[in-house]
């Protein structure tokens, strides 16, 4: 593709998933090009503009001044939980596609006025699940389309640490909508949910604790050590466990937790009629005629699952393929999200309804 047809893409918040993900992405893929970026750390980004030699008049501290001067196809979004739902509407009034990180909002109502506006102007919403695209997902995803586990049932997933706590603004209820449920899980639950057939959930039963809260810890990595925040507020969950019941019969077994005396541990696995699997390292649990077999596909390519997903959404954006991850496939999970802390404060079960867009 020539150079002037390349789509014009644009960042909104160029910290930790930005520099990962969605900067290097832009910058690679062939049909794209990375001509602005917006963060409000000017030390920040300015740095990460001369990285990627972004001229000074596209370097914005205000998301709307991008959207207005800045002429994007397609943004970015990887700012606090907070932010997302008035940052992807204003691009998607602006008319630009948008891929948005995960949660992609603070609650359910936001995720679904956020996929319907997408539907409405006619725009891309895509979200940042990116264990769909690793190698282990992708290819267990295929045996699940073939037919080789049969009808699965039952799943069990989860992220647990054993001392994982970010810091800053994720231990803030009112800048990130929850603890370790709406930050990591959401990762974990998605994958397990994606590897069943996108069920629509009915029922959740569940539970949260906060039991260590601010901590010390020595000899560890600083991600893995981190606890609260400058202002010492902490006041979401550390752990939250569920069992997730779904309108075709099938169920799925959750947890997840920045602090927990476990084993680290981020897992998916999924039950079947014919076979049971575990997404990474990719094992199947099956028959070969009448003896028990384990099965362990041998994978050593190497994909980066972060670019996967950015690249995944510029090729529907081009017609070469289906999206793999949505917006309209986040209302379920927004749901269960809901529905986990609610249950957490009641201690009942909570009905989910389905939502049409």
């Amino acid at each position: 593709m020539a150079a002037e047809s390349k789509l014009r893409a644009g960042v909104v918040g160029v910290g930790n998933i930005g520099q990962q993900a969605h900067l290097p992405a832009y910058a690679n893929l062939p049909d794209t090009e990375l001509v602005a970026v917006c963060d409000t750390d000017e030390e920040r980004r300015n740095r990460i503009a001369d990285q990627y030699d972004i001229p000074k008049e596209y370097r914005f501290a205000n998301h709307g001044d991008m959207y207005a001067k800045a002429q994007l196809d397609v943004v970015s979004i990887g700012t606090p939980t907070w932010a997302h739902y008035d940052q992807t509407i204003q691009a998607l009034d602006a008319g630009i596609n948008v891929m948005c990180e995960k949660p992609i909002a603070m609650n359910t109502e936001e995720t679904t006025a956020m996929v319907r506006k997408a539907k409405e102007a006619g725009l891309a919403l895509s979200i940042g699940y990116n264990n769909r695209f690793s190698l282990e997902a992708q290819t267990l995803k295929s045996y699940i389309t073939q037919g080789l586990l049969g009808r699965l049932y039952y799943a069990k997933c989860g992220w647990l640490r054993r001392r994982g706590n970010p810091h800053g603004w994720f231990t803030k209820q009112d800048m990130s909508g929850g603890g370790p449920l709406i930050d990591c899980g959401v990762h974990a639950l998605d994958l397990g949910w994606w590897l069943m057939g996108s069920p629509q959930p009915v029922s959740v039963m569940a539970s949260t604790y906060c039991e260590f809260g601010n901590y010390e810890v020595e000899g560890i990595g600083q991600y893995w050590a981190m606890s609260g925040n400058k202002e010492g507020v902490f006041d979401t969950e550390d752990l939250a466990t569920a069992l997730i019941k779904f309108s075709n019969g099938s169920t799925i077994f959750f947890d997840v937790s920045w602090a927990l005396n476990a084993e680290n541990n981020f897992y998916a696995e999924v039950y079947g009629t014919d076979a049971g699997a575990r997404w990474k390292p990719l094992k199947v649990w099956g028959m070969m005629g009448k003896n028990i077999a384990d099965i362990e596909p041998v994978l050593n390519k190497q994909i980066n699952a972060q670019e996967a997903k950015v690249a995944n959404f510029i090729d529907f954006l081009l017609g070469r393929g289906e999206l793999l991850c949505p917006g309209e496939e986040t209302i379920a999970i927004s749901q269960i999200v809901d529905a986990i802390y609610e249950s957490g404060k009641t201690g009942k079960a909570v009905y989910i309804d389905p939502i049409e867009v």
